[in-house]
């Protein structure tokens, strides 16, 4: 049996309950606090249940190296940038943070946190993040697995760009860990990798498998892996949220405009409620075809 019924804030991710959106507000506001405010307050009116941000407030967690980070841009071409410089030109300070998250608390949404790092995962705490993400780059980060089960928070974790033994690996060592609130996603490859690498089969082979719910993070230029994630029993789904005044960036190619998230969030939902069931069974009193 998949572990049903775990709870972020008030809502209720399993199945049997309708996907949660995480509209991730990322690193998508480049350091502008007003920006993330702006964009909080516009997914608050378009009926967001929750916030999924991060804090990324140290460039140390990436070495001083020639490694480069590889992403689409809006005009099809492929941007190479070093990892850490990127990493440099994103980071905020924990200040500013506290800031655009405080007023998640001040609007009364709970938010959600990816942390990379001991301090930056004591600062998702103690300023009331719901649920902590490890992401894709620390599947095997053993460390800051460990060091965020102190709190107690549901965890999110994030399996992009990891093999199957990878994950089982991580998963064996959770369970010896006794952690049990545990959401897993799916992260397919982002472009320019083609759409054969997005593998939505996993879905149902990790719920199958390691007894969790799961979800996705998307990384399609488009809406419909959201769609075909749901029919496929994804419990959650995940996509970057921007604004029309946030041009060519990482991630952006893939991101979702504010402006269409209610009509997307709905559509998720009304996809989750056709699913219904897996037979049809009929009282005498029910309506048949009236052609009969």
């Amino acid at each position: 049996m998949v572990k049903k019924n775990l709870k972020i804030s008030k809502l209720i991710i399993g199945d049997g309950k309708p996907p949660i959106f995480f509209p991730d507000i990322g690193t998508f506001f480049n350091k502008n606090i007003k920006v993330a405010k702006d964009l909080i307050n516009n997914l608050i009116k378009s009926g967001a249940e929750v916030i999924k941000g991060e804090v990324l407030h140290d460039p140390n967690i990436a070495m001083k190296n020639k490694f480069e980070e590889s992403y689409l841009m809006n005009n099809g071409r492929i941007k190479y940038e070093n990892t850490r410089k990127l990493i440099e030109r994103k980071i905020v300070s924990l200040d500013k943070y506290e800031k655009i998250f405080s007023h998640c608390k001040k609007k009364k949404i709970p938010f959600v946190l990816s942390v990379y790092d001991f301090k930056g995962a004591d600062f998702a705490y103690e300023i009331g993040a719901s649920a902590l993400k490890i992401a894709s780059s620390n599947l095997v980060h053993l460390p800051l697995i460990k060091y965020v089960k102190k709190f107690n928070l549901p965890v999110i974790l994030d399996t992009g760009r990891s093999s199957y033994e990878e994950i089982r690996f991580t998963i064996n060592w959770i369970r010896k860990l006794r952690i049990n609130n545990i959401h897993l996603q799916h992260s397919p490859y982002p472009p320019p990798h083609p759409i054969s690498k997005h593998d939505l089969n996993m879905i149902q082979t990790m719920k199958k498998d390691f007894k969790f719910t799961v979800g996705l993070s998307d990384h399609f230029n488009g809406t419909e892996m959201l769609y075909a994630a749901i029919a496929l029993g994804a419990s959650s789904v995940e996509k970057g949220i921007i604004n029309n005044d946030i041009r060519d960036d990482q991630d952006v190619y893939h991101a979702l405009n504010v402006n269409e998230f209610k009509k997307v969030n709905e559509m998720c939902k009304n996809i989750y409620f056709a699913m219904g069931k897996k037979k049809r069974f009929l009282k005498k009193k029910d309506a048949r075809h009236p052609y009969r």
